[in-house]
């Protein structure tokens, strides 16, 4: 009776791997493109264009010109009537200092900064659902792995119990067994309810049902041609729009230095109009020029405070430029790492344990085996798989953040 138990219990341990539920799939490139297509922060970042680019435009508009109507009246001589003397006339600054070109221009390298920031924007609303599609694959995957632990513990505690009832085992082995069956229910209830509210947070992400995304399909692992050499992490940073965003600053506050030097120069304006003497009716021309006399504020503070500004984004830049960079490093060695040891177990040391689970599936038909000892190394794998799964996990987050970073 035991044996035919025995040979039940191998079937279905060897089928469990099998099975399969048709469902339909729901990718990360689904995922990313699903988020992109409607997440406001991507709305954000354009405006946030158009907005530099309306700042930029208006930065170089000349001034509008003045219109100036001024009558006067005075008596020339007793008993003679009144003059009146009327000027129509057009006062327009004249654009010679130049900074309105070099405030354009500023206006234009924030154009700039906005764009390559909304490029980084973009960037990171993909980490975003990367990470959430694959920490819940991650769990999808893990909640796989107990459910294979639970049918395993759940044939071991059918087989003690017969054998409790029958004698030939002890009330304790029943009980231990029992006992493992239900921590490892309790287990699975616990991922299970992390893994239902991580694909209810996609969905959500995603501006979908939670029914669409019932099964995350893809690869949980990387591969090592995925991560960048990293002698090539200085060349790649430097050309990621982050970094070019903080270049494109750094540049518009040395456009704005320009302009607040040009705007010390005073620009003239030119005055033309026309008088007309309404006692005998003679028109003359009326030409003149006005300067400002910059005799108690040369707009040295603000020239100042331009250059002080430049050399702060610089210095913020290079501070952030080394951070980024030590923190590439730092994912790159880490996410290597994590796909190294996950592929060493995936490939040096589960399939030695496979290969001793058939030995002893083997030693117990043949009864130089004990069942224990072949549910023991089923649950050794098991916990390689997860193990593995772990470090697939870690090393695929590494890659996202590296990838958004650059």
């Amino acid at each position: 009776m035991f044996k035919r138990v025995i040979q039940s219990l191998l079937v279905v341990l060897l089928l469990a791997g099998f099975a399969d539920v048709s469902t339909a799939e729901f990718t990360v490139e689904m995922a990313v493109n699903l988020v992109l297509d409607q997440h406001p922060n991507l709305r954000s970042a354009a405006f946030a264009v158009e907005e530099e680019k309306g700042e930029a435009r208006q930065a170089g508009l000349l001034p509008n010109p003045e219109l100036e109507l001024r009558g006067e009246s005075w008596s020339v001589a007793r008993g003679q009537n009144n003059q009146m003397e009327v000027l129509a006339g057009i006062t327009q600054p004249l654009p010679l200092s130049g900074a309105r070109k070099f405030a354009r221009q500023a206006g234009e390298a924030g154009v700039d900064a906005a764009t390559q920031e909304a490029f980084a924007t973009r960037k990171e609303i993909i980490s975003e659902a990367q990470h959430l599609f694959y920490e819940t694959l991650a769990a999808q995957e893990k909640a796989a792995i107990v459910e294979e632990i639970i049918s395993l513990e759940g044939q071991l505690t059918e087989l003690t119990r017969q054998r409790f009832e029958h004698g030939d085992l002890p009330e304790v082995d029943y009980l231990r067994a029992s006992t493992d069956y239900g921590r490892y229910q309790a287990t699975l209830k616990e991922i299970c309810q992390e893994r239902d509210a991580l694909r209810r947070r996609l969905a959500h992400l995603c501006g979908v049902s939670p029914d669409e995304v019932e099964t995350c399909t893809g690869s949980l692992a990387p591969v090592i041609e995925d991560f960048p050499e990293e002698a090539s992490l200085k060349d790649l940073l430097s050309q990621s729009p982050n970094h070019l965003a903080r270049l494109a600053y750094e540049d518009q506050a040395e456009k704005e230095v320009r302009a607040e030097q040009r705007s010390a120069i005073p620009e003239p304006g030119l005055q033309v109009g026309l008088r007309r003497l309404t006692e005998d009716r003679t028109n003359r021309m009326d030409v003149g020029i006005s300067v400002d006399l910059p005799l108690f504020d040369r707009n040295q503070g603000a020239i100042h405070a331009a250059k002080a500004r430049v050399q702060r984004i610089r210095a913020e830049n290079e501070a952030k430029y080394q951070e980024e960079f030590r923190e590439l490093t730092d994912l790159l060695l880490k996410g290597k790492r994590f796909l190294t040891l996950a592929e060493h177990l995936s490939t040096e040391v589960l399939p030695k344990q496979e290969t001793t689970q058939q030995i002893l599936e083997s030693a117990l038909v043949m009864g130089g085996a004990s069942l224990f000892e072949v549910l023991a190394e089923y649950r050794s794998t098991l916990e390689t798989k997860q193990e593995i799964l772990e470090n697939y996990a870690n090393a695929r987050d590494a890659l996202i953040e590296l990838n958004a970073l650059l």
